[in-house]
């Protein structure tokens, strides 16, 4: 008994062994990768005519190469090139955002036993959405601003507006949110310190609140078109860093914070009026200063929409990116965005 199971174990190692070979041979010198791409739009209806362009490089051998195609009737597309370990695509279209995903290349199911006579990839299919330019809107935008953290050891207000505090610590005009910070002690042989682990947002006003929202993770445009009233809005949220996360990123790049803020209800508690934003990308927050990579807040009241223009910041310049004085948490967080916000490759 034990004699057969020590040569199903080796049979399996071995086999192991033998695809990880095939896999270092492809990586190395290359073999044929098929990609197909699905491409609708958000309402499931194929798109016709998008342009899809796809990436292929090798680590190992420094090799590069692009291909592209156009989606037919049915929205398919189709690259084919030499593949060594991976490939990144973007789709576009004229009133659509960019859509962009990558594909890590696997070994056919059949490898290694028929690898020598196919010797190619397995080929892969996605489905993709390319999402419609509705309605931008100017709004008061929060990329390329660093506000600093005054203090940390007590809870302090945020004017979601003009993305600055309350006095005495900023020029906000009124408290949308109010930011608790909670630490954690630290320690090294030579000092001890504290690191900022979490963070609560409290909306103080009635009716006013949060809701966290799944992003479209490999669209341009990363939100929904606008703040869904019909779900229920956390008064408190809560955010804290997995182990895996960055020191100071409090939200993850797969969520977004749709937010409903200075509303004024009726006495039966129906909220009659308000204004609505978003916060997404990133939020990074240290004793340097807090940054919410994306969103931004909507100024006419009852308007849902959160499908913002960038090109229509309506933030003062003296709001704006000159007050990035933390020259190392603006390039970091710059480079971050680029996976998002970039539509070259």
């Amino acid at each position: 008994m034990r004699l057969g199971l020590l040569g199903l174990l080796i049979c399996i190692n071995g086999l192991v062994l033998a695809v990880s070979s095939y896999e270092r041979q492809l990586q190395y010198e290359g073999a044929p990768a098929t990609i197909t791409v699905t491409v609708r739009d958000e309402h499931g209806v194929p798109v016709e005519g998008a342009l899809g362009e796809a990436f292929y490089w090798s680590t190992v051998s420094n090799t590069e190469s692009e291909v592209s195609d156009y989606s037919d009737e049915n929205g398919n597309l189709l690259f084919r090139e030499k593949g060594y370990c991976d490939a990144v695509f973007r789709i576009t279209k004229g009133g659509y955002y960019v859509t962009k995903d990558n594909v890590l290349f696997q070994l056919p199911a059949e490898a290694p036993e028929h690898f020598w006579q196919r010797k190619e990839w397995a080929p892969t299919h996605l489905d993709v959405t390319l999402k419609t330019i509705r309605n931008p809107i100017p709004g008061w935008l929060y990329a390329g601003k660093v506000i600093t953290l005054p203090r940390y050891d007590i809870p302090l207000g945020l004017d979601l507006q003009l993305l600055d505090w309350v006095p005495p610590y900023g020029e906000g005009k009124q408290t949308d949110v109010i930011l608790s910070f909670h630490l954690v002690d630290k320690q090294n042989r030579q000092e001890k310190w504290q690191e900022i682990k979490g963070v609560t947002f409290t909306f103080p006003n009635p009716g006013d609140g949060v809701q966290v929202c799944a992003a479209s993770m490999d669209s341009s445009f990363l939100t929904d078109y606008s703040v869904d009233v019909s779900k229920p809005f956390l008064s408190t949220l809560t955010l804290t860093i997995g182990q895996k996360e960055s020191p100071s990123r409090f939200l993850r790049p797969n969520t977004y914070l749709a937010f409903r803020v200075r509303s004024k209800v009726n006495k039966d508690g129906v909220v009659v009026t308000a204004n609505y934003g978003s916060i997404c990308y990133r939020i990074h927050i240290s004793k340097r200063g807090l940054f919410f990579a994306g969103g931004g807040f909507n100024p006419t009241s009852n308007d849902t929409n959160i499908e913002f223009d960038p090109k229509q910041n309506l933030m003062p310049k003296r709001y704006k990116a000159d007050l990035l004085k933390d020259k190392s948490l603006k390039e970091k967080t710059s480079k971050e965005k680029k996976g998002y916000e970039n539509t070259s490759f």
